[in-house]
């Protein structure tokens, strides 16, 4: 069981930081579209969040498994893919292109101003994303946080996945 976890988490973390990484190389410099890149992000955790099913599948093969049981291990394997991708987007900006986070909150407070947010807002905003990314641990827990919410949603869709199959066959 352990080693479908970590194989699948292994590989999902692997997809959703390649795509991370695509997205990056891809991204317009001079006016980086933010819409753009949390699309690709998500449609890529999304990809690699599908990992689920056959790994619930496969751990079901090894012990029958409720409900309870294979969303923890969809859980379980969210962990370690989001603490892959947590961990080449800290590397990223602490290592390989320390101004890309600046560049990154410049692009979105213009976003925030054009939205006619109130600057109080803004600066409060502004803050936050300079603490964040002014220690790697703090960016790391925070990109960890990104991921967790598709991961969880997948989890749950998994778990059904083997469910209602194990009653189809069942009957």
């Amino acid at each position: 069981m352990k080693n479908i976890i970590l194989k699948y988490g292994l590989f999902s973390g692997a997809i959703i930081s390649l795509v991370l990484i695509l997205g990056i190389v891809l991204m317009n410099k001079e006016n980086p579209d933010l819409q753009l890149g949390q699309i690709i992000g998500y449609t890529g955790m999304a990809i690699a969040f599908l990992l689920f099913i056959p790994a619930i599948q496969k751990a079901h093969a090894i012990k029958s498994l409720s409900f309870g049981r294979a969303f923890f291990i969809g859980l379980q394997i969210t962990l370690i893919a989001c603490a892959i991708y947590s961990l080449v987007w800290t590397l990223y900006i602490f290592l390989i292109n320390p101004d890309a986070a600046k560049e990154m909150g410049e692009q979105y407070m213009k976003g925030l101003k054009a939205q006619g947010t109130p600057l109080e807002d803004i600066a409060k905003q502004k803050k936050f994303m300079d603490d964040v990314y002014a220690n790697p641990l703090f960016c790391f827990m925070f990109t960890m946080v990104e991921p967790v919410i598709p991961g969880f949603i997948f989890s749950l869709i998994a778990a059904g996945v083997n469910q209602y199959k194990n009653r189809k066959v069942q009957v």
